[in-house]
C-alpha cells in the first residue's frame, strides 16, 4: 500500500506532500489541474526513464519519495537476494540532477532502474481503461489470494525449502555426471594403480641400487685397487707401515735427549694406527666385493622397471611415483564412492520432496478455502 508521497522540483510541482490512509482513495480534478503530473511523478520511483525536461528549475535537482507498507507481500525473498535491507514500510527515492542522471534508492541501499522496476511490479499498477489488467496475470492472482489467506510465513518456510531441494538437486545430477565419467576412467586408473603397488617401491631403492651396480660394473678395478692399498701398507719390506715402525724406532733412541723426538714418535704412532685401519677395512671392504652375474642381472632388472615407471608417468624419482600411487588411490576411493553419495542425496531429496508436497497442500488448502471472502469482499 502507498502511504505517503512527496515530490520536489518535477514538472509543475515545485514542493507536495501527500498522505493516504487505508482504503480507496480517489483524486479528481479538471483536465490539466496535475492529475497525469503525480503519476508521472510516481512512474519515477517505479524505474521510469527520465530526463531533465522534467525539472521545473533547471537549477536544482528533482526528487520524488515514496513510503510503502509491504509487510504481507512476501518480499522478504527479494531484498534478501538483492542484498537490501528489509523494513515493512519501505521507502523507494529517485533523485534527478540537472545533468539528466539519475540515482535509486531503496530504503537508503543505492539500487539500478532494474530493481525498481521490478519492485514497482509489486507494489503498484499504473493502468487505463484501455490497458491490460495486471488482474489477468496468473501470478498476480495467486499473490492476491496469498494476501487474503494471511500465509506468508508458510509461502516464506516453502520457498527457502524449495531453495534447497533445487540446490540439492543440482548437486545430485552433478554427482550422477561425474559418476558416469569418471567410471569411465576407473578401470584405466586401477590398472595404473595396481603396476605402482604390484612394483613395491621403496623410497631410498633407486639410489642404493645405483650404487650396488656401480660397484659391480667395477668389481675387477675396486678389488684390485684396495689390493694395493692393503699391500702398500701391510708389506714387511716396502710397506708404509714397516718404514713408519723403523722410523718410530730411530726416534725413540733420540727421544731421551730430544722433546721434539718424542713429539714425533707420539704422532707416528697416531699415523701408524690410522694406516693399519684402512689396511683392516680395505681388506674387509674387498673380501666383501664379488661379482655375481645373477645379482648383476637383478639389480639390473629392477632397475629397469624403475626407469620405465618414471618414464610412463613422467617422474623424476620414486618420490614422485609414490606419490601418484596415493593420488590414484585416492581418485578411485572417491570413484567408488559416488554410488553410496548418489544414494544418500537421492534420499534427502526424497525427505525434502516430501516436505514441499505437505506445505504445498496446506498452501492450496488455505487459497480455496479465502476464495469465499474474496468473492464476498469484492
Amino acid at each position: 500500500m502507498l502511504c505517503s508521497l512527496s515530490i520536489n522540483n518535477y514538472a509543475l510541482i515545485s514542493n507536495l506532500d501527500i498522505s493516504f490512509n487505508s482504503g480507496f482513495s480517489i483524486i479528481t480534478g479538471e483536465t490539466g489541474a496535475g492529475k497525469s503530473i503525480l503519476l508521472g511523478a510516481l512512474s519515477l520511483i517505479l524505474g521510469q526513464r527520465a530526463d531533465t525536461g522534467i525539472l521545473k528549475d533547471k537549477n536544482r535537482k528533482c526528487f520524488v519519495e515514496g513510503s510503502f507498507q509491504i509487510n504481507g507481500y512476501g518480499l522478504e525473498s527479494f531484498f534478501k537476494e538483492n542484498d537490501i535491507d528489509y523494513e515493512d514500510i519501505t521507502v523507494i527515492r529517485r533523485e534527478i540532477n540537472i545533468s539528466g542522471k539519475s540515482r535509486g534508492f531503496v530504503n537508503d541501499t543505492p539500487v539500478n532502474l532494474t530493481i525498481l522496476k521490478e519492485l514497482g511490479y509489486f507494489l503498484v499498477d499504473i493502468h487505463s481503461q484501455h490497458q491490460n489488467l495486471i488482474l489477468n496475470d496468473e501470478n498476480f492472482q495467486i499473490k492476491l489470494v496469498d494476501v487474503f489467506s494471511d500465509q506468508s510465513d508458510l509461502l516464506n518456510s516453502y520457498s527457502k525449502e524449495y531453495q534447497k531441494f533445487v540446490q540439492l538437486d543440482t548437486q545430485y545430477k552433478d554427482l550422477l555426471n561425474k559418476s558416469d565419467e569418471n567410471k569411465a576412467d576407473l578401470d584405466y586408473l586401477q590398472f595404473q594403480y595396481k603396476q605402482l603397488d604390484e612394483a613395491k617401491l621403496q623410497a631410498d631403492e633407486q639410489k642404493e641400487l645405483e650404487e650396488e651396480i656401480e660397484i659391480l660394473n667395477h668389481a675387477g678395478e675396486i678389488k684390485s685397487a684396495l689390493e694395493k692399498t692393503k699391500n702398500s701398507i701391510t708389506n714387511d719390506e716396502t710397506g708404509v707401515s714397516g718404514i713408519l715402525k723403523a722410523q718410530i724406532s730411530s726416534l725413540e733412541k733420540i727421544s731421551s735427549y730430544s722433546k721434539k723426538a718424542e713429539e714425533y714418535v707420539e704422532r707416528l704412532n697416531s699415523v701408524l694406527i690410522e694406516i693399519k685401519d684402512i689396511a683392516d677395512e680395505s681388506e674387509l671392504v674387498n673380501e666383501g666385493i664379488e661379482y655375481l652375474p645373477s645379482r648383476m642381472e637383478t639389480v639390473s632388472q629392477r632397475l629397469d622397471v624403475i626407469y620405465n615407471l618414471q618414464q610412463k608417468h613422467k617422474q623424476k624419482d620414486i618420490s614422485g611415483l609414490l606419490a601418484l600411487k596415493d593420488n590414484l588411490y585416492l581418485k578411485i576411493i572417491n570413484i567408488n564412492s559416488y554410488d553410496s553419495r548418489i544414494l544418500e542425496t537421492r534420499k534427502d531429496l526424497e525427505i525434502i520432496k516430501s516436505k514441499l508436497e505437505g506445505r504445498a497442500n496446506n498452501i492450496s488448502k488455505n487459497r480455496k478455502a479465502a476464495i469465499p471472502d474474496i468473492e464476498n469482499t469484492i
